[in-house]
């Protein structure tokens, strides 16, 4: 990047002298640049460029295409017109797509007059302002999409852990209707239990959905999710189960580590509610260039005997997994149980 430097001599050009005015005594005036408050480390590195050029104050600002409105990023001991009747020197922080129209000023006293030297000397200052202030965007654009993922992926779960629940009741409303018109006092009255129930279910559905969501981007990752997964599992219920990590560190992209974890979530759910088993086992390990989640137990193996919810359950699970272009699998043990297996290949950058 080449900075374009411009020596503005005697009093400040309009745009200096408005945004001295603006600030009025104020050492410091910072504004938020796309969300991100930016204004710190540039705070920090004008008050580095004005001691070691000698000036008497510094600004950051981005300017309109036309030049006509600007807004200052970040400023520092911006004082009265008076005091920069020795110049300012103008430096464009780069015109690339990412960072438009942004410029570095700094403000000179009668005094300590600004130079062509003392031009030639702000390039390399104009360098890591433009690179941190970069960095800044980067930052804020990344943050913004990690929003809104987490934003889709919570309507997708909301989605995808009620429609089970909806359409089974739908289903059992529709039935009550006929068991009320045939007057079937007793198929009414099951079909209205098994509604209330399930309403009741989705629920409990919703408030771990909340609970989840609030703490489930924690900085710690997919490693430290599963292993409170696990001990939340053991805490819930009365089965016993075994947690084998075999990756010293787990590092997916956002959207991966999720899917991931609710497919587990959901295994272990399935376990605890349909399987009639006492012990468990979740193996997380990685082969080549295959990650490997496998959940077992040692209940009643997949049959005709799950319920429709729990039939449901395992299509979603399969639709996860196929956002991550990964597969699971589910089959019966040979002795007793069933192995549910999520197979997706690394991400590549």
């Amino acid at each position: 990047m080449k900075p374009k430097i411009k020596l503005v001599g005697g009093c400040a050009a309009s745009f200096e002298n408005e945004a001295v005015a603006k600030s009025g005594n104020d050492s410091k005036q910072s504004v938020l640049l796309n969300g991100c408050e930016a204004s710190v480390l540039l705070d920090e590195m004008l008050q580095i460029i004005i001691r070691a050029l000698n000036a008497s104050a510094g600004a950051v600002s981005m300017r309109s295409p036309d030049g006509k409105e600007s807004r200052c990023i970040s400023s520092t001991y911006l004082p009265d017109v008076s005091r920069t009747s020795g110049g300012v020197i103008e430096v464009a922080l780069g015109m690339d797509e990412a960072l438009p129209n942004a410029y570095l000023s700094l403000y000179f006293s009668e005094e300590n007059a600004a130079t062509d030297e003392i031009a030639q000397a702000v390039k390399p200052y104009a360098d890591l302002v433009y690179i941190a202030l970069k960095n800044t965007l980067l930052q804020e654009h990344a943050h913004q999409n990690n929003l809104l993922v987490e934003r889709q992926s919570i309507a997708n779960e909301i989605h995808d852990s009620l429609a089970q629940t909806l359409y089974y009741t739908k289903i059992r409303a529709n039935l009550l209707l006929d068991a009320l018109k045939s007057q079937n006092d007793i198929l009414a009255f099951k079909c209205a239990q098994d509604i209330d129930e399930a309403l009741e279910g989705g629920q409990k559905t919703v408030r771990e959905l909340v609970t989840h969501f609030r703490c489930q981007m924690d900085p710690k990752g997919l490693k430290y999710a599963l292993e409170k997964l696990a001990k939340d599992f053991i805490t819930r219920t009365n089965i016993a189960l075994e947690y084998e990590n075999h990756l010293e560190e787990i590092n997916l992209p956002l959207e991966y580590e999720l899917q991931i974890f609710l497919i587990v979530r959901e295994a272990l759910v399935n376990i605890a509610t349909h399987s009639g088993a006492d012990h468990a086992r979740l193996t997380v390990t990685r082969s080549y260039n295959q990650y490997q989640f496998t959940v077992e137990d040692n209940g009643g193996g997949v049959g005709s005997g799950i319920p429709a919810e729990g039939h449901y359950g395992l299509e979603i699970m399969r639709e996860r997994a196929l956002r991550i272009s990964g597969m699971v699998e589910v089959e019966n043990l040979e002795n007793k149980g069933t192995r549910v297996q999520l197979i997706f290949s690394t991400p590549v950058a």
